[in-house]
């Protein structure tokens, strides 16, 4: 195993913060719109939905024109990136397109966001990443999604209007559910569920979150990472007597509110506490029954006895030394300042 860690004299620093008091920004306005084709590529039908009113367009330049009268609005249109935001690149011509638009962000090979002129449009999938007859029904809209034959309306017909007006309308209130859900209150809006996460976690911190912005420190603080612990210790019960079930709700959390976290680097050296992570070379008993330490070998998970090497995080090192394992070189260790809770 080899590693590469810079020194301390190296290592910088970025922040999580929390989140001011002042300044935050909510959803705002916005609009959505949605596109109905033929064999996916041939335009039969465009809607835009503002909240208010709900228009229809029959051309894809109609539809531009439509979403164009809106000034300074944010624009969703569900798994747009794969289909909806691809009517617009081909009309506004790629080119064109990319030399006008400012913050183009790709998700891997679909258009998850891009602005032009004072329009930004976001692919709804990134707060809703469900289809939009699980998310109507989940957000119990009043508009919900209904059936149609796509093979018997392959022109512009009442039921298309009506099919394309409900979807217009569902996603519209799915988004402005979500958008006033009370855990976002004082977290501004972001894009996708996992950037809106960490959005809300910032509400509660009350100090700085540091985090490695070194690559080669990431990559070393990884090799500790594992999975959880899942294995049979006994196939079969075979007893009258009950079998009890116990599992952990809200774990993580938990954690945070009651548990030290680790935060920067203090320290490189060769010690072991209970706020580093270590290279270490053990030697596990035999017969140790369940032993601590873990290691990765031919794609598998697995507790061994014997001597092998690894990286492991502080706790895990002395509870193995604890049952009796023996520690047989620390090749180095990184030592983190102890924040304390990070909730409380």
């Amino acid at each position: 195993m080899q590693t590469n860690l810079r020194t301390w004299e190296t290592l910088r620093f970025n922040h999580l913060q929390p989140l001011k008091r002042k300044g935050r920004k909510r959803l705002g306005k916005f609009i959505v719109f949605d596109i109905e084709s033929n064999n996916w590529k041939d335009f039969v039908l465009g809607g835009i939905y503002d909240g208010t009113e709900f228009k229809t367009y029959r051309t894809v330049e109609s539809l531009r024109k439509g979403l164009e009268s809106y000034e300074n609005v944010t624009v969703f249109a569900h798994f747009g990136g794969i289909f909806d935001f691809l009517f617009m690149l081909e009309d506004y011509g790629i080119n064109r397109m990319l030399d006008s638009s400012t913050d183009l962000v790709m998700r891997g090979s679909s258009i998850f966001m891009f602005k032009v002129g004072k329009l930004r449009f976001i692919d709804s999938s990134g707060i809703l990443p469900f289809s939009l007859d699980k998310a109507s029904k989940a957000f119990q809209c009043d508009y919900q999604k209904i059936n149609i034959d796509h093979d018997k309306h392959k022109t512009v017909t009442p039921r298309l209007i009506k099919y394309l007006e409900h979807d217009c309308k569902a996603l519209y209130e799915c988004i402005e559910k979500y958008s006033q859900a009370p855990i976002l209150d004082g977290a501004n809006f972001k894009p996708t569920l996992a950037s809106q996460s960490i959005e809300i976690l910032r509400k509660y911190i009350r100090r700085p979150i540091p985090s490695l912005n070194s690559k080669a420190d990431d990559d070393y603080v990884r090799l500790s990472y594992a999975g959880g612990r899942t294995e049979i210790y006994r196939p079969l019960f075979d007893s009258d007597a009950h079998l009890f079930y116990y599992d952990f709700n809200s774990l993580y959390p938990s954690v945070m509110r009651d548990l030290a976290v680790p935060g920067r680097i203090s320290k490189v050296h060769d010690r072991i506490n209970e706020m580093s992570i270590s290279e270490i070379e053990i030697e596990v008993p035999e017969d140790e029954y369940l032993p601590v330490l873990w290691k990765k070998q031919d794609h598998k998970f697995i507790f061994p006895t014997g001597r092998f090497r690894g990286v492991f995080c502080g706790p895990e090192i002395m509870e193995a030394v604890a049952q009796g394992a023996k520690i047989l070189k620390v090749h180095q260790s990184l030592e983190f300042e102890n924040l304390g809770p990070l909730l409380s």
